[in-house]
């Protein structure tokens, strides 16, 4: 409610509201998300799984990118530790389109897109 209330003030005021979305990985570790939501690993409740993440296709031993100039690295292995999304999987795609969605509803006016791969 407080984001839909700024976005809307800041309309009004004239001033657009971009977001910078990071759409491939989710935080490395565990805590506390928006809200009091909690995250641990790859447990996003009710968001993402272990099912959702590219680890069983990284063939790095860290499963982080070990090699910045390899595609497929880049493509299915951790960036810094933090859980590389299965952007192949149809529920991801439509998690993130969900997201998305919502912002535009809230009235941003646009996306940076942060670390695309």
């Amino acid at each position: 409610a407080e984001f839909r209330d700024m976005v809307r003030r800041c309309n009004d005021a004239g001033v657009r509201i971009y977001v910078d979305a990071v759409i491939n990985h989710m935080a490395h570790g565990s805590g506390y998300g928006t809200a009091g939501s909690t995250y641990s690993g790859e447990d996003f409740p009710n968001i993402y799984s272990a099912l959702n993440f590219n680890d069983g296709r990284c063939t790095t031993g860290s499963g982080n990118i070990e090699d910045v100039h390899d595609v497929y690295q880049i493509r299915n292995c951790r960036l810094l530790g933090m859980p590389d999304l299965n952007l192949e999987s149809e529920y991801v795609r439509g998690k993130i389109s969900e997201y998305l969605n919502k912002l535009i509803d809230a009235g941003v006016a646009g996306f940076r897109v942060d670390a695309c791969k």
